[in-house]
């Protein structure tokens, strides 16, 4: 027997009225379960009780929902929201809706923006502050004076590393990584490097509280801004949202764990990192970002997002009593990643190098590394290498055929490591179709990175620093567009976000407060590493001395190598495509996406017992199929044996 309820009430179909019950793989379609109308005759006295004579509204303003379930022999075959489709003086129709299906209604999910979602703030804890609070400062503040006021007797080099923990644990909710805001021309953590005479001199990591020597007005002058992970702000977007979320599948890979929003905006507001995205569209691009799926259960409230890798190997099932088979269309639009073209919105220029030059440069090849370095490294000078290679090979375009890694030579300017062979193209589209056009253009791109080769040592003596300018290797920062930011000073005492400078500028459409916001959520890699190198400084009244200066590396794309042709260490990259570091997005999405053949399209009848699940892979024929949809019947009796099912090939 057959039982249909809404808000917890029993109503009754139409006499032989068969429930056409659909259950889609979110794989496929975004969707999860539902129904056909149901049909709802209101001449049934109970059926008035539980929906009202709504039969004689003369029309619905709004959509008119209710909680609602169908039970069939005991098992629930469908729970969610029943929603009133038509309405005829005779009859009401309805449709139930659950899972996905339920979460996409009416796209509810399109007018919800992410950086308006009240997601909390960051923590602060800066006592005796009288400042305002909407933005990160007294958090900076209190780090920087629990660093710095050590006392008598205690290990500096455990506060040191307590300290880098902070601004770049693995494990933290942020990181704090250098960032030149573009928009206000401001730069964002900056740091120094400071030597320790009373400990060997040796080189410590600080956080820079001024521009210039001078303590100034005792407010920081160097803004400090927060860079939350990815994968905590994904869990805080749909908690605000009421739903619980399960990432594992997420959290447990190697080089997604690593992933942080390059966020150069010091408000303290956790929204304030992220782009002006509708949930739709977040939902959107981290599926095409990390490859997943959203499997939603809106009875519980439950969100699991999964890599499509793990979630077609859940289950599987043999599928032996067939009726009736035939393919039924041909469709290459379907949610496939590993057959489409992929790249992102926009790049620095030298990440992806565009066709034409492709075309027209010449092309030098070299077999390994270490066969490039034996030609480069002719010269002992490093400027004179570069200078000779540059001359040589500055219409060409470099490979390194072992690595994938691609070059171009840049002019030298002064210094060797501002020029010559320079890593390019490392963020070039993935193209698997014969044509370049790109079928899926990602959101979520890589931070521009850039190098600085000299940084300011400073040295306390007397109370009093001095610096000076030596070579300490190559620092790496990061450069993004993000809200125009105003001094300590003119920030008010208050806890509004959003402050109109002119009404009538506003009126006028002149001051949005969205316009310098772009449509583009930057990332970058905290790989976890330090520099390991060693770099001879000058320090004055003392001999020249090694020292192993603490430099935080971000990553993007990079992996470096030693004049030996190894490795310095293990590199994670935003690369779609296949090649240096082995660690990427063409390793862990692209290259491990499930290859599904959405030329074509099977729908095939079969006999089952039960209610199966459509995102397990069926197995037909001795064949590997990935279910778009299974539809069922329900009749009166309860559920029909007889199923039909939309099947694509999956190649295993």
């Amino acid at each position: 027997m057959t039982q249909v309820f809404l808000d917890g009430k029993e109503v009754f179909v139409k006499e032989n009225n068969s429930i056409k019950l659909i259950r889609e793989n979110p794989f496929f379609t975004k969707a999860g379960s539902s129904t056909l109308n149901i049909v709802l005759p209101m001449h049934i006295e109970q059926n008035i009780k539980v929906l009202g004579y709504i039969n004689r509204l003369d029309c619905i303003d709004k959509p008119i929902t209710m909680a609602a379930k169908i039970v069939s022999g005991n098992k629930t075959l469908i729970t969610g929201e029943a929603i009133i489709t038509e309405v005829t003086a005779e009859n009401v129709k309805v449709q139930i809706l659950g899972g996905t299906s339920l979460m996409n209604f009416h796209n509810k999910m399109e007018d919800i923006y992410i950086d308006e979602l009240d997601l909390g703030k960051w923590g602060m804890s800066y006592a005796g502050s009288s400042q305002a609070t909407n933005v990160v400062y007294p958090l900076f503040m209190a780090l920087w004076y629990d660093y710095s006021l050590v006392g008598p007797g205690y290990n500096k080099d455990r506060k040191q590393e307590e300290f880098r923990e902070v601004l770049f644990g693995l494990d933290n909710e942020w990181v704090a990584f250098p960032i030149y805001n573009e928009t206000s021309g401001v730069m964002c953590n900056d740091w120094i490097f400071r030597s320790d005479p009373e400990n060997d001199y040796k080189i410590y990591l600080e956080p820079r509280v001024n521009i210039g020597d001078e303590v100034g007005n005792g407010y920081p002058q160097v803004r400090f801004v927060v860079q939350p992970y990815l994968l905590p702000m994904i869990e805080k977007v749909f908690k605000k949202l009421g739903y619980t979320i399960d990432l594992n599948s997420l959290k447990s890979n190697e080089l997604f764990s690593k992933i942080f929003i390059a966020s150069a905006n010091e408000r303290a507001q956790r929204n304030k990192a992220l782009p002006h995205w509708t949930v739709k569209d977040f939902i959107t691009q981290i599926e095409i970002f990390f490859g997943a799926t959203f499997d939603v259960d809106e009875d519980s409230k439950h969100i699991t997002i999964m890599r499509r890798s793990d979630y077609i190997s859940r289950g599987s099932y043999f599928v032996n009593e067939i009726l009736d088979e035939f393919t039924i269309s041909k469709d290459d639009n379907k949610n496939a990643l590993s057959t489409s073209n992929v790249g992102y919105k926009e790049v620095d220029k030298f990440a992806k190098i565009e066709p034409w030059i492709l075309e027209n440069a010449k092309h030098k090849h070299y077999s390994t590394h270490s066969e490039f370095l034996k030609e480069y490294y002719q010269d002992t000078d490093l400027l004179t290498a570069s200078q000779s290679f540059y001359d040589k090979y500055k219409g060409y375009i470099i490979h390194i055929d072992d690595t994938g890694i691609e070059m171009v030579c840049k002019k030298p300017e002064g210094s060797a490591f501002e020029g010559g062979p320079t890593p390019a193209n490392y963020f070039k589209d993935r193209i698997v179709k014969n044509n370049s056009e790109l079928d899926i253009e990602l959101k979520i791109v890589p931070v521009n990175i850039v190098k600085q080769n000299a940084v300011a040592v400073y040295l306390t003596y007397e109370n009093k620093d001095s610096h000076f300018n030596t070579y300490v290797g190559d620092n790496y920062y990061m450069s993004a567009p993000d809200y125009p930011v105003r001094t300590w000073e003119e920030e008010r005492a208050t806890t509004e976000e959003n402050i109109i400078v002119d009404v009538e500028a506003a009126i006028n459409g002149e001051e949005n407060f969205y316009d310098s916001k772009d449509d583009l959520m930057r990332i970058a890699i905290n790989a976890g590493a330090f520099s390991l190198h060693n770099n001879w400084i000058e320090i004055p009244g003392t001999e020249s001395t090694p020292i192993l200066y603490p430099k935080p590396l971000v990553y993007s794309w990079q992996q470096e190598f030693n004049k030996d042709a190894q490795p310095n260490i293990t590199s994670y990259g935003l690369n779609l495509c296949v090649g240096r570091p082995t660690i990427s997005l063409a390793t862990e999405v692209y290259n491990s996406e499930p290859i599904v053949d959405t030329q074509k399209k099977y729908c095939i009848k079969f006999i089952t017992d039960g209610i199966l699940n459509p995102g397990y892979k069926f197995i037909i024929h001795n064949q590997t199929f990935l279910c778009e949809k299974l539809e069922y019947d329900i009749k009166d009796t309860g559920l029909e044996k007889l199923v039909t099912g939309y099947f694509y090939r999956l190649e295993e």
